[in-house]
């Protein structure tokens, strides 16, 4: 059986990046599950239906007609949308108990601090 798990309310579903557990010479880096689970970037899987509405600035209906925010979601005011990989509290949320999601996060949409861009391979000395 296969289970889906989609994020509800304000929170959003988060894959964490992975933390490099091989240095480039081939040193196995140690607490890499501690670590992966503690970095702070991660990759947007689903916005629940209520993210970002009640934010300051995020309620198209305040925008005018002729504003393109007026026809934007309140993730999309936000600048977040899935797919983006965020910069959040690294102790935001909590991971669901969940065996196809252990390693995913749901965190609330005001922990999302920024939109990282390029690619990512995070080692234990970036911390």
């Amino acid at each position: 059986m296969t289970v889906t798990i989609k994020a509800a309310g304000h929170k959003l579903l988060i894959e964490p990046v992975k933390v490099k557990t091989v240095s480039a010479g081939g040193i196995i880096l140690g607490d890499a599950e501690r670590e992966n689970k503690a970095i702070g970037l991660g990759r947007v899987v689903d916005i629940g239906p209520t993210a970002f509405i009640g934010v300051a600035g995020c309620d198209p209906s305040k925008y005018p007609t002729n504003d393109p925010r007026y026809k934007m979601d309140a993730h999309e005011i936000w600048g977040v949308k899935v797919g983006d990989v965020v910069i959040y509290n690294r102790f935001a949320g909590f991971n669901p108990d969940v065996p196809e999601y252990k390693d995913f996060k749901f965190i609330p949409d005001i922990e999302v601090s920024g939109v990282a861009s390029g690619e990512f391979e995070v080692s234990k000395s970036d911390f």
